[in-house]
């Protein structure tokens, strides 16, 4: 009984997830200056329930529309404990009508029940239960049985209190009750204050669908046609030889061959960078290399740094459904293409999402998914260079100046050594060349040392392709030493280790 009211406390209503969709929309346009919502009357359908294997209301997914054509959809959490928004896209629909009667024509026998159910982020999937205790688990690509034994609930896995995602929630709920009737069409000025929004994309990326050839058996599968994408797109930014003379299918093959792909489709997310590699190389891109992001999930910013300095890669989303307990198929891999976040309140917490291709869907569309949620083990990123580890290399050289000496230490980091009978607050300037550019932002940093030990640090975040100076004042003693390097990115992060540009 009291585990009953636990997780009605928890659980939310469809009005509820209705108005997390219209915030969700006026925050889109009011930070987004490019959504295709923009002054436009975007209608939301009816809720669609998703269930999970633990046989438990998981999410509301509402498809939406404009001038009576789909504009995407936007998928709730069911559970007030987690930050509202799991998945959304611009463009498209979910398991709208046409998708469903489409699933349906593969119905075996007379069936007892039928539900949408989660088979991963943004990825949705029709079940249908018979008499018999047997089920069907449909997706656009594929039919998978459970047989009566295997067509049981799972437990459902526990949640902690996240009074940050119940505040946002309360939120909501307060502001979109002062803009009037949710049923009409999104529509109002709305002009209450959402914050800003920040991202990042890369245009041009391929969004190859999973689709069947004689080459192999089944589908094509998703890792490699995540990374057919990444080869498509590096084929026209600089390498064409990734590509040239071969069919969409003959470079599947060769990505299924590199990777060890089964004929499940199935790939090993230990095979998905050194396949990338290993494929590149034979294509003869000499410097090509592949690895795996640092941290165990990586964070937030070493995703987006990353992404920003290489460009798309392979995001692979472990368990990605309940069912099928045990097949390695659970997992999914798709293609990273860019990241966006909304600021509400000076903050971007529940408001991160990666841009994704995803080769499941009917027709090619953009994806965002949240990150660090929806979904259950592991996330892991594998990244691309066809130029190989060379993210960028800077030139700094310190300005002269009468009170500090300078030098550099035994591994070449700049210092600037205070002299005798100089101190109170100075300030320290260098100068930077970019010798290898670095896409985005770049960090300076300086340490200020005394007696060999660190007291004080300040850095400048700047394009430093185009800017060619950075200064920090430092409260000096005679013999302090201040050292000065530059770094791609710098984050509090305890997973996140940034890299010398030196």
């Amino acid at each position: 009984m009291e585990k009953n009211l636990l997780a009605e406390e928890n659980s939310i209503s469809a009005l509820e997830a209705k108005r997390a969709v219209v915030f969700q929309i006026v925050m889109d346009m009011k930070s987004f200056n490019h959504t295709p919502w923009s002054n436009k009357a975007v209608k939301i359908q009816n809720p669609i329930e998703v269930y999970d294997a633990s046989d438990s209301l998981y999410s509301y997914l509402f498809n939406l529309s404009v001038d009576g054509k789909a504009a995407g959809f936007i998928e709730v959490s069911a559970m007030r404990d987690e930050y509202p928004v799991l998945s959304f896209a611009r463009e498209g629909s979910a398991m709208d009508q046409l998708q469903m009667e489409k699933l349906q024509q593969n119905v075996k026998k007379p069936p007892e029940n039928k539900k949408v159910v989660l088979a991963g982020p943004a990825h949705f999937a029709l079940k249908v239960d018979y008499a018999d205790g047997s089920a069907d688990v449909m997706t656009s690509l594929e039919t998978f049985s459970l047989s009566k034994e295997k067509n049981k609930p799972v437990p459902k896995k526990g949640m902690d209190r996240n009074d940050h995602a119940r505040e946002l929630r309360q939120n909501i709920d307060a502001i979109t009750r002062e803009i009037g009737t949710i049923d009409d069409g999104v529509t109002d000025d709305l002009g209450f204050e959402t914050g800003s929004n920040s991202y990042a994309n890369y245009d041009g990326v391929p969004d190859l669908n999973q689709f069947l050839n004689p080459l192999w058996v089944g589908f094509s599968g998703c890792s490699p046609t995540s990374a057919a994408n990444i080869m498509k797109y590096w084929s026209t930014h600089g390498y064409p030889a990734l590509t040239q003379g071969m069919s969409d299918a003959q470079l599947l093959y060769e990505l299924r061959l590199a990777m060890g792909t089964d004929n499940n489709g199935a790939t090993s997310v230990n095979s998905i960078a050194p396949g990338m590699k290993s494929f590149a190389l034979s294509r003869g891109v000499s410097a090509a290399r592949a690895y795996y992001l640092p941290g165990t999930p990586p964070s937030w910013s070493t995703y987006k740094s990353y992404l920003n300095s290489f460009d798309p890669n392979v995001i692979t989303l472990d368990t990605h459904t309940y069912y099928n307990e045990g097949d390695k198929r659970r997992s999914h891999s798709v293609t990273g293409v860019g990241w966006t976040e909304f600021f509400y309140n000076g903050s971007s917490t529940g408001h991160q999402y990666m841009e994704v291709h995803d080769n499941d869907f009917d027709t090619p569309m953009t994806v965002y998914v949240a990150y660090n949620q929806n979904y259950y083990e592991a996330i892991y990123f594998d990244q691309f260079s066809p130029a190989g580890l060379a993210i960028g290399k800077y030139i700094l050289t310190p300005v002269t100046n009468s009170y500090y000496t300078k030098g550099k230490t035994a591994d070449g980091i700049n210092t600037m050594t205070v002299n005798s009978g100089v101190q109170g607050l100075k300030y320290f300037t260098v100068t930077s060349a970019p010798v290898i550019e670095h896409r985005g932002t770049e960090t300076v940093i300086f340490t200020q040392l005394r007696d060999g030990t660190q007291i004080g640090m300040n850095t400048t975040v700047a394009d430093f392709d185009v800017v060619q100076t950075a200064s920090a004042g430092f409260n000096v003693q005679s013999g302090d030493v201040i050292r000065v390097f530059i770094v791609d990115f710098l984050t509090n992060e305890p997973d996140f280790n940034p890299s010398l540009l030196e």
